[in-house]
């Protein structure tokens, strides 16, 4: 039976938003900074805003391409990096909602594995843990996907017998990020207000496309 499944971030363009994002607000500030800058005003809680992080349509579990984004709370005294956190707190939200849906087919998963340029980011993946209340192990190497070829031709040339006994030597973890408690109750509150946003969108879609300036 399979034992590891891959649950992707359930959005078409996830990276895409994260730089036009500090491309478009952060211009002027050194590069490396860029995320620095952005999570400055973070706090370890759900931020106050409901964003629904569908800016180009809705990926799994609803695959709908004429979902519209939404933020919901915004107020003045909110900065950048506050609503860069309620975006972030977002694609969390939608994790957690197809983690659901897995959960209701029977596969229930009791870690995750970090992967990609976002797992470079600790309080990403404490927003991700709480969210998700699920521990998060982090790898050593930011290029998963090259590490997995190299691992595939590894047995290919008989270098390991297997894929098991090559992930047992070529995969390392750095650390481990764990859901805080006190933390996880305070999302769990604001997940299920979350839930209802899709629909709500859903409600206006025809609406919102009609005000919509092309």
């Amino acid at each position: 039976p399979l034992t590891h499944w891959e649950i992707e971030e359930p959005l078409f363009f996830e990276d895409k938003f994260r730089f036009t994002y500090k491309d478009n607000f952060l211009s002027g500030i050194d590069e490396d900074k860029h995320y620095e800058t952005l999570e400055k005003d973070f706090i370890n809680k759900p931020i106050g805003l409901l964003v629904l992080p569908h800016f180009m349509g809705a990926a799994v579990p609803y695959m709908d391409p004429n979902s519209k984004g939404m933020i919901v709370g915004l107020t003045l005294n909110h900065t950048l990096s506050n609503i860069y956190q309620g975006f972030l707190e977002g694609i969390a939200y939608e994790m957690k909602i197809n983690l659901d849906t897995l959960k209701k087919c029977g596969i229930k998963p009791k870690k995750l594995i970090a992967t990609g340029g976002g797992a470079s980011s600790k309080k990403w993946l404490q927003i991700k843990a709480n969210i998700c209340n699920m521990p998060i192990k982090v790898l050593s190497i930011k290029e998963a996907g090259c590490k997995g070829g190299a691992m595939i031709a590894g047995v290919a040339t008989n270098e390991y017998s297997n894929i098991k006994e090559a992930t047992k030597k070529m995969v390392k973890y750095v650390g481990i990020i764990k859901p805080q408690k006190d933390v996880v109750t305070l999302y769990k509150e604001q997940y299920k207000k979350y839930k209802k946003l899709y629909h709500i969108v859903k409600g206006l879609e025809k609406w919102i496309t009609d005000i919509s300036v092309t």
